[in-house]
């Protein structure tokens, strides 16, 4: 094993002759020479092909490697609906929940009229095209022509507001649809450069087109990730299910066998053939390092063979079973390839190093001059100390900061690297185009700064590739290309951009190249991955397909299309099911304001481009545990029925956010307190009680549930009158403590016949403590009124109504007069209206009427004679009174017909209800009494309607026997004109 001073030699060995061959920098680099390599001569044994070029792969057969790309047969892009709302799988108690994957839905049918000569391309940048709705017969379309970006901003704008008012989708177009920004309005500017160095008719390393495994050099006897781990640990020789050698089986790349061999197994076995033979994954237990010496590689003979090897080697499939490798150190002899390919920087076909994903005691690793660009299998590797990964394609370092050993310095180690995009097609006549950084990515997984190349500083390793394009930055991350100059019969133009990250020596070019085609048109395809504020990152490059315009498109017959979409799969993201046009923002799509509408995978070309945006999420789970506050103030699990803590889970993503009424369960013995969570256990925040959802988040989430032990206590109700807090009603209840609890009151009570109302709120809410809970509604007495009506037979009101009050519950008696005088007129009590309250009952908690009605006495011809007053049986039959004592009689004076008016000795005048001043007045005397007299307050009025000059005497009083016969005579004279006055209780 290689000490530390050796691991540092050993890098600079390699810087040493990075700078060595500079002088070999006159012919074609990275790009021509990224020609795919085969590994040829002798030892190449038949049913082995040539490389198949990358347009003619199919549909979702790419690269599908135990690691870096995941099983994916039958995936399409065919659109289902993904609820918002509800998630997939609830919090359930069991230790997993289901997944909520979607079910992948049944392969689209392919369109009987393919695009005429279409170009599946896939693209670095993201070129900007007009919003075109799903149902673009419906839209509101404006053509701007050759608008500018503010034009059609300003427009868009209104749009918007169109789209809210309406319902109906705006679709902004303008003549040229990749128009971007005017060149005054960019910074960094470069000019375009005539020069010409992509060849058309090569084979070239694109860095994102990989051969599937079924396809690397050798027998082509891969049959899966999974097939492949089935086999035995000691399978040797021929597998005679198969018809294969087993070692095909799991390590399908022949020219890694013949590397491996070469390199560790030479002593073992003599030749190639008895390796192969006897070799098995057992064997690799042994093997701590893979050291590729210079001295091995020659320009002839056996030298030339493990050279070819080493440079035509595609996948590391298989060496995931040397569990205890250390250390790799793979770099091609920079004199040999020079020999060789004229090109000393030449780069080999190594791009897949997903076996190494679970190679932990991985302490080295140094690749060189390789195409690789996943480098997720390098991630979480605890003993890594030394990693230099130059000269290859990565775009993406995010994944090695999982890797925390102090002694791995990773600001170092990732120079020169190049992306090499598959060529995109132009509708001829496009002026500008609009590209993003999105796909080269930090330690952090940040967006680099870029800007477009010219080579003005005539950089040795990229002077071949400079832009042949003008462009200057819109934003730091984002270019805009004018002036594009057209492409040759042989060669493509580029647009060429150069990234460096101020952080470490992470530093490439991007190649994007292009060609130009009469009539055709665009569809531009981005995948995005959707996060957890709604945000999105781009997982890839754009893909942009041409086809002829007025043809048919199918995302899912597309090559590009779906190797991307595989790729992307293979690194753990889920296809959410949503296609979006226009923006492509998922946010616009939520808000529903017409920027942004699902649509499907096929469609039709068009003059204008059209964008559609493939929406990825990553599941991430949601881990629930149920805790109470216990009384020692801790937090303790609550328990299921066996005795275990409770918990659930539930999987999801941003699209489908988790209802917070999941976790909400009863029990008889808790309460619910609140919900916080978490993203590491241990700093919590309390979810908003208003909260309807949990949202998943890039990572998973920890759910806690809060309760509080339940303690009942008693709660009394009473209602009592207020003042002398008699009871009168009483309840009791119970409750939890720390529970509000709301008691309601009638508005009257009745108690033993007597009437009381409320004067306190109907409900009364308190917060239950321990002890003393009482909640006191007041009430008062109700009071009841009478009101007496008198009316003739039509319904004329004789005199003026008379108001008696008193308490409910206490009695009230009325006696009607049986004869009243009104303006000279005598008339005869009747009867009493139907409706009418009773005569005699006890006072109610409401008011009462009572109406006598009375008849005309017809006159007297001659005003002589008797009058016998008509017997009157009143409606309802009252209780005879009981008889009271006679009093003895007291002289009374004879009253003086002649001055009826003047006060008689002995006599106390009545005291007058109303003042005769004012007229006929309601007239209301108070009273609890349980005979109420009223006949004064009747005379009295009486005498103010007929204008007596005074009160007459009480019926009742008595006199003398002398006085008593004398008075008879009297009251016959006068009986035409005097009322009989009646005592009126």
């Amino acid at each position: 094993m290689l000490g530390k001073n050796n691991q540092q030699q050993k890098s600079r060995r390699v810087t040493e002759r990075q700078s060595r061959y500079k002088e070999y920098k006159s012919g074609k680099f990275w790009v021509t020479a990224g020609t795919t390599i085969l590994f040829g001569g002798l030892l190449f044994f038949a049913g082995s092909t040539n490389l198949v070029k990358a347009d003619t792969v199919g549909n979702v057969d790419v690269a599908q490697t135990s690691e870096s790309v995941a099983d994916s047969d039958g995936e399409q892009l065919q659109q289902k609906e993904v609820a918002l709302e509800t998630p997939k799988a609830a919090v359930t108690t069991e230790t997993e929940a289901a997944d909520a994957d979607v079910t992948n839905p049944e392969p689209a049918a392919t369109p009987k009229t393919q695009p005429v000569e279409e170009d599946v391309t896939n693209s670095e940048p993201s070129a900007k095209a007009p919003s075109t709705a799903e149902q673009s017969n419906e839209a509101v379309k404006q053509d701007l022509g050759n608008a500018s970006d503010a034009q059609v901003n300003e427009v868009k704008e209104t749009a918007k507001q169109a789209y809210v008012d309406t319902g109906t989708n705006q679709v902004i177009t303008r003549s040229d649809a990749t128009a971007a920004v005017s060149p005054d309005d960019l910074t960094n500017v470069v000019d375009a450069t005539a020069s010409f160095n992509v060849p058309k008719n090569t084979d070239l390393h694109y860095t994102y087109v990989h051969r599937d495994l079924t396809q690397v050099q050798g027998a082509h006897a891969w049959k899966g990730a999974a097939y492949a781990a089935a086999i035995a640990m000691d399978a040797k020789g021929v597998d005679t299910a198969g018809q294969a050698y087993y070692i095909d089986e799991w390590m399908p790349d022949y020219a890694f066998q013949y590397l491996l061999w070469y390199t560790n197994f030479r002593a073992q076995y003599s030749t190639i053939t008895l390796f192969r033979d006897n070799f098995t994954k057992n064997s690799l237990a042994n093997v701590t390092k893979i050291y590729v010496t210079e001295g091995s590689q020659s320009t002839s003979g056996s030298g030339l063979q493990y050279y070819m090897a080493l440079m035509s080697m595609a996948s590391m499939e298989g060496l995931q079973y040397a569990t205890n490798l250390k250390e790799i150190y793979m770099v091609p002899n920079l004199s040999v390839s020079q020999t060789i390919f004229k090109d000393a920087f030449m780069n080999g076909n190594l791009w897949d190093i997903g076996a190494l994903k679970n190679l932990n005691k991985l302490s080295s690793v140094i690749i060189n001059f390789f195409v690789i660009n996943d480098v997720t299998a390098l991630g979480n590797k605890p003993n890594l100390t030394t990693l230099n990964l130059s000269y290859n394609q990565i775009a993406d370092l995010s994944a090695l900061q999982s890797d925390t050993n102090p002694a791995l310095d990773l600001s170092k180690g990732f120079i020169q690297q190049h992306i090499l995009l598959q060529p995109i097609t132009l509708r001829t006549g496009t002026t500008a185009y609009e590209t993003p950084s999105f796909i080269i990515k930090d330690l952090l997984a940040n967006n680099l700064p870029i800007t477009a190349f010219d080579n003005k500083n005539n950089l040795e390793y990229p002077k071949l590739y400079p832009s042949t394009s003008s462009g200057g930055n819109v934003d730091p991350i984002t270019l805009s290309w004018f002036n594009l100059l057209p492409d040759s019969t042989t060669m493509y133009g580029n647009f060429s951009t150069l990234w460096k990250d101020p952080n470490s020596d992470y530093n490439g070019w991007i190649i994007q190249p292009y060609l130009f085609k009469e009539n055709v048109g665009n569809v531009i395809v981005d995948y995005a991955y959707l996060k957890s504020d709604m945000s999105q990152l781009n997982l890839s490059p754009t893909s942009v397909l041409a086809g002829d315009v007025n043809t048919q498109f199918d995302l899912n017959s597309n090559t590009n299309v779906m190797t991307q979409f595989s790729n992307i799969i293979g690194k753990g993201y889920k296809y959410s099911y949503i296609i979006l046009d226009g923006t492509g923002l998922y946010s616009d799509y939520l808000a529903n304001n017409g920027l942004a509408n699902k649509v499907n995978t096929t469609g039709t070309y068009t003059d204008t481009a059209r964008n559609m945006t493939l929406i990825f999420v990553k599941d991430s789970k949601i881990n629930v545990s149920f805790v109470y506050n216990d009384t020692d103030g801790t937090q303790k699990p609550i328990l299921d029925g066996s005795g275990n803590p409770l918990t659930g889970t539930a999987t999801g993503n941003p699209t489908t956010p988790f209802p917070v009424s999941n976790v909400l369960l009863e029990f008889p013995e808790y309460k619910f307190n609140s919900i916080q969570v978490s993203t590491d256990g241990v700093n919590w925040t309390t979810l908003d009680p208003a909260a309807k959802t949990i949202p998943f988040g890039d990572e998973n989430l920890q759910v806690k549930v809060i309760y509080d032990v339940i303690t009942k206590t008693a709660i009394n109700i009473k209602y009592v009158e207020k003042g002398t807090d008699k009871l009168l009603d009483f309840k009791s209840d119970t409750g939890n403590v720390g529970d509000q609890y709301t008691a309601t009151a009638p508005a009257t009570i009745t108690k033993n016949g007597v009437i009381y109302n409320l004067i306190d709120s109907d409900s009364a809410t308190i917060t239950l403590v321990k002890d003393n809970n009482t909640i006191q509604f007041n009430y008062e007495i109700s009071q009841g009124t009478i009101t007496e009506h008198f009316i003739d037979a039509d319904g004329n009101v004789l005199l003026p109504d008379v108001t008696l009050t008193g308490n409910s519950g206490s009695a009230y008696k009325v006696t009607p007069d049986q004869t009243i005088t009104v303006d000279g007129k005598t008339y005869t009590f009747k009867t009493v209206t139907s409706n009418s309250a009773p005569l005699e009952v006890l006072y109610t908690g409401d008011h009462r009427d009572i109406t006598l009605v009375y008849v005309l006495v017809p006159e007297t011809p001659g005003g002589g004679g008797e009058v016998t007053p008509p017997v009157v049986t009143p409606p309802t039959t009252e209780p005879e009174p009981t008889p009271e004592p006679t009093p003895e009689p007291t002289s009374e004076p004879t009253p003086d017909p002649a001055n009826p008016g003047e006060e008689q000795p002995g006599e106390t005048p009545d005291d007058p209800i109303i003042d005769s001043t004012d007229g006929a007045k309601p007239v209301t005397k108070d009273t609890n009494a349980t005979e109420i007299n009223n006949a004064k307050a009747v005379k009295a009025v009486k005498a103010t309607k007929v204008q007596q000059a005074s009160i007459l005497p009480q019926t009742d009083e008595t006199n003398s026997t002398g006085i008593l016969a004398l008075g008879l005579a009297m009251f016959s004279v006068l009986l035409g004109m005097l009322g009989i006055r009646r005592k009126h209780e």
